[in-house]
């Protein structure tokens, strides 16, 4: 919905720890009111807490100069209403592709299979989760999830 606020996205090989109660792990970002943002991953994972795609240095936020230029996004009162996005993860290879457009292709070699990845059983595996942030207003909606394993 175009004026709901907040922030989405959906976390690939990560993992919730309960006794931290904390989810380690990459993000590939789904922002209904900034859709330039679409794409980007950011890295949840305890010690790194930073954007992994673009890639820019720690403790740098992104903004609208780093987007992919002719990204289309849908809100809930446009046709057709629901946007489409495929992310594949191959080994490091990260792509995600929204409405027919690729809008990240990322080789995360030394960073996803680094130490500190390694550390939390993160970032070349792990679990696939919508993610929300806590006490945001975000509307956000799913359907038609499709998971295939890669031969």
């Amino acid at each position: 919905f175009k004026d709901s606020p907040g922030n989405s996205g959906v976390q690939i090989r990560s993992r919730y720890d309960d006794a931290e109660s904390w989810l380690d792990g990459p993000q590939v970002d789904i922002n209904p009111p900034g859709f330039w943002r679409c794409g980007m991953i950011w890295d949840e994972t305890r010690e790194n807490k930073r954007w992994l795609y673009p890639e820019i240095p720690k403790d740098t936020w992104v903004d609208t100069s780093m987007a992919v230029s002719g990204i289309k996004f849908y809100y809930a009162d446009d046709e057709p209403a629901w946007n489409e996005m495929e992310i594949t993860a191959n080994g490091t290879q990260l792509k995600a592709v929204m409405n027919g457009i690729t809008i990240m292709q990322w080789d995360g070699d030394g960073v996803l299979n680094d130490e500190n990845h390694q550390k939390y059983n993160v970032g070349m595996k792990g679990h696939i989760a919508l993610q929300l942030h806590i006490k945001d207003e975000l509307k956000m909606r799913y359907k038609d999830i499709v998971i295939k394993e890669l031969k």
